[in-house]
């Protein structure tokens, strides 16, 4: 159980870390990268969310390369299918190859995170034990100090005479003479000795060791203490001084005869300039000529052809206002053309006429009546008088 819970708590970037150092014994850098054309992984690729959409392509198209390496082919589904289909149809085929999945296949969907790199932690491992690769044990090499002590036991005359020479350069030194006499009970001594203190480290002494474990195979630096090396270089350099010495006459003279070859190499050449200017000097002027000539021929359709363009310019304005102007003659003939006025004006000479004479016949009318009422009223006075007479005669006989 214990065990269970460490793996589900694995980070990551931890798992990266191991995927890419498994994909490059594959070598995906040239079987899968230059192929598809994809870059090579980061570090963190996997393990950090940042583009979802290019992750999961990249973790199908890896997936579906890796199940090839393991010999399987995937069972028909690419990067450009449905997301849940190509996810069930993966852990299908982890499966298949006896990989542990304890998460759901949703998981797989995001491109990146735990899930996505427990599967392909787990697929890598398996196409490595496709493609028969074995881890060796690793051969950590013994420190050099027994072997330094073996030389120095071994070479003490060299390292004596060595020491010797470092003394007597010391004695003459007389700067350094000084300054080691100033050191003792000097203040510069003190600040000397304040400076050089032993310092006390506040790191774990148990993590310290461990840190220094797990990187002491980088640490590792390898120099040779050879105490007779500065004679083996001694000795390689007369060596080289001998042959150089020996080779130096043939490369001597084989190095003047390509001098003598160049030389005369250079006098044709300089001939043969000379007498293709000879031959060709009247070419050469025909063609300045012919340049200038051009030239000016240039310059000339240049300034034509902005001229066309103007001229071109001024037509296009021209042919606008032509186009006004005709639409302008074109509108006025229609007017002129158009005989709806006079039509209107005979219509409505021909309604007045006729009003004209409905009223002549009404005033007609009315003027016969008003003779009629007039004869009336002339009969009715003249009959009030006839009265009026009568009784008035009556009148007059009854007196």
């Amino acid at each position: 159980m214990e065990g269970e819970e460490e793996a589900t708590a694995i980070n990551p970037e931890v798992l990266m870390e191991d995927i890419i150092e498994y994909l490059k014994l594959l070598n995906y850098e040239g079987d899968f990268c230059s192929e598809r054309g994809l870059k090579p992984l980061s570090r963190c690729y996997f393990a950090v969310k940042f583009n979802p959409s290019d992750q999961f392509m990249y973790f199908v198209s890896l997936v579906s390369w890796l199940l090839t390496c393991c010999g399987q082919t995937p069972g028909g589904w690419n990067q450009y299918d449905d997301p849940n289909t190509v996810t069930n149809n993966i852990v299908l085929d982890l499966k298949k190859l006896d990989i542990l999945i304890d998460f759901p296949p949703s998981k797989l969907k995001s491109g990146s995170g735990e899930a996505v790199c427990q599967a392909l932690h787990g697929l890598v491992e398996v196409a490595l034990k496709a493609q028969k690769f074995k881890f060796r044990q690793p051969v950590i090499p013994d420190d050099d100090e027994e072997q330094v002590n073996e030389d120095d036991g071994n070479d003490n005359d060299d390292n004596n005479q060595i020491v010797d020479l470092a003394n007597d350069a010391f004695d003459d030194d007389d700067d350094i003479a000084e300054l080691v006499e100033g050191f003792p009970g000097d203040a510069k001594g003190n600040e000397f000795e304040a400076e050089n203190e032993i310092i006390e480290a506040g790191i774990d002494p148990d993590e310290w060791h461990r840190e220094c474990q797990r990187v002491a195979h980088k640490l590792k630096i390898k120099e040779s203490h050879d105490a007779q090396e500065w004679r083996s270089h001694l000795d390689q350099t007369k060596k080289y001084a001998e042959q150089v010495q020996q080779t130096l006459p043939d490369v001597r003279s084989k190095l003047e005869k390509i001098a003598d070859e160049v030389s005369r190499a250079l006098e044709k050449i300089s001939k043969k300039e000379g007498m293709f200017k000879t031959r060709h000097d009247t070419m050469t002027g025909d063609y300045k000529q012919v340049a200038e000539t051009m030239k000016e021929n240039t310059n000339e359709f240049n300034r034509l052809k902005n001229s066309v363009q103007e001229l071109e310019s001024e037509l296009y304005d021209v042919e606008e206002k032509l186009a006004d102007v005709k639409k302008k003659m074109d509108e006025n003939q229609s007017k002129i053309s158009d005989a709806s006025p006079l039509q209107k004006i005979k219509k409505g000479i021909t309604k007045m006429q006729k009003e004209i004479r409905a009223v002549d016949i009404r005033i007609g009318v009315v003027s016969n009546t008003l003779t009629q009422l007039k004869l009336k009223e002339r009969n009715t006075d003249d009959t009030k008088k006839g009265e009026l007479q009568e009784d008035d005669e009556e009148m007059d006989l009854e007196l």
